[in-house]
């Protein structure tokens, strides 16, 4: 796991600078020249000021990930007199989440013991305005801005009668195991890890018409290929065009061609080895609780090395739906695989990769007679285990008005069809897996298409 350390420099300031510490009630930042990693940078006791070459962390960020205590919406001016806010935690603004457009005034209290990955205290967007006129940040805690985390283009006015000290960078980021148990089999459950952002629910009818209306007077940036847009409620939204009719989970019906909206929202992964999971585990396998997207393997490589889709999770989908915290967690995995193009289906025959983020395999899916269920990541038994595949309402975009009920493994199979050599992929659905009956080669039908459920491993120290 990277780690970003920070070094105070002291500066020595003029004399005309000391007397007008005494002339305004603002002090300004300092900018720091030689930062770890090159780059310009502010610091502040705690606070972290992003360079111009620093992409946001919060970008495509799910608003449930903002503002521990409060999430201040664009163009919204917050005052704080007086109060406290204590141990509340959110990855971006452990306590308050500041939009573009928005102001918030701390005239009084105090914000302590908070965390979040970036802003432990307090988070401020590219456009939105920190003032500091009193109060009082201590004891907060964060990978990057302990205090204080600003985005290029933020704007930050810190009084000297203001208290912002002990606020401590955190080398290591703390995710929550939910409490929830999940049953998973008749034998086995599990608990899970909110981590990373990525399209999920289509809005519904009301809100299709709003944000229609609204992004036509809007400049989108771009997540993972579509355009994105972060409304006036602080959420994010992605536009994709249906492919085939479909109604989706909130009763919307769109038609083959049309274009819809989609929310940013956190991915829920399961924890594969939860089963053998004990105080002060660190290392976590992890699969995506639902289905995230559609993939189409027609004319796609047969063998996961040079595989289409391993190349857009540990490219694309590695980069956008995850910030650089997160991404420091993910450990670089000797993945096993077989041989594609041979009869042998068993991990470790064919070329090994080393990949973030991958799929299942057969062997994982469904151990062989003998496997222990520790060696294993899935207790089975005689195939009774209930392993349904949740699909988002995002991987139901792509359907063509079909209706998938398997997700792709990450085992190459090479079989014959008609005489003819074919190679596949494994396939599985709720009850086992199993090879497609459909030559993926011919292109006459939309059986190439597939639900996609990555997985991964992470390290907590």
């Amino acid at each position: 796991m990277k780690k970003k350390i920070l070094r105070v420099i002291f500066t020595v300031i003029p004399v005309v600078c000391l007397v007008a510490l005494y002339l305004f009630v603002a002090i300004p930042m300092r900018e720091r020249k030689d930062r770890d990693d090159g780059s310009n940078s502010e610091v502040y006791q705690g606070a972290y000021f992003a360079s111009a070459t620093e992409k946001s962390p919060a970008y495509g960020q799910s608003k449930s990930y903002k503002g521990g205590a409060i999430f201040i919406e664009p163009n919204v001016t917050y005052n704080m007199n007086g109060g406290s806010i204590t141990g509340t935690n959110k990855k971006f603004g452990g306590a308050v989440y500041i939009s573009s457009g928005a102001t918030f005034n701390m005239k009084g209290g105090s914000i302590t013991g908070c965390n979040g990955m970036y802003g432990g205290a307090i988070y401020v967007e590219t456009g939105g305005t920190l003032v500091i006129e009193a109060g009082t940040l201590t004891g907060n805690t964060a990978n990057y801005g302990p205090s204080i985390y600003a985005e290029q283009g933020a704007t930050v006015d810190i009084s000297p009668n203001a208290n912002i000290s002990s606020n401590d960078i955190l080398y290591e980021v703390i995710l929550d195991i939910s409490n929830e148990e999940i049953e998973i089999g008749a034998d086995l459950t599990t608990r899970y890890i909110t981590m990373g952002s990525y399209p999920q629910t289509a809005v519904d009818e009301t809100m299709q018409n709003t944000l229609t209306a609204w992004a036509s007077s809007q400049t989108p940036s771009h997540f993972d290929g579509v355009e994105m847009y972060t409304y006036t409620d602080g959420n994010v939204y992605v536009l994709g065009q249906c492919c085939g009719g479909f109604t989706f989970s909130s009763g919307y019906y769109a038609a083959d061609g049309e274009y819809l909206w989609f929310k940013i929202e956190p991915i829920k992964w399961w924890i594969i080895n939860y089963d053998g999971y004990q105080d002060g585990m660190t290392e976590f396998w992890l699969l995506s609780r639902s289905a995230l997207t559609t993939y189409d393997m027609y004319g796609d490589s047969m063998n996961w090395v040079n595989c289409g889709i391993r190349d857009w999770l540990n490219g694309s989908f590695y980069e956008n739906a995850f910030t650089e915290a997160e991404r420091n967690l993910i450990n670089l995995t000797n993945v096993q695989n077989n041989d594609g193009y041979s009869y042998n289906y068993t991990d470790g025959s064919g070329q090994a990769t080393n990949d973030y983020l991958f799929l299942l395999s057969l062997d994982e899916v469904q151990p062989s007679s003998g496997t222990s269920a520790h060696e294993s990541i899935f207790v089975r038994g005689n195939y009774s285990f209930d392993f349904e595949l949740y699909p988002t309402d995002y991987a139901n975009l792509m359907l063509n008005g079909f209706s998938l009920g398997h997700a792709m493994l990450r085992t190459g199979v090479y079989y014959d069809y008609e005489d003819n050599a074919i190679q596949s992929y494994y396939l599985w659905d709720s009850d086992f897996a199993f090879i497609t009956d459909a030559p993926y080669n011919t292109g006459s039908n939309r059986d190439d298409l597939t639900y996609i459920r990555p997985s991964m491993i992470i390290s907590l120290s």
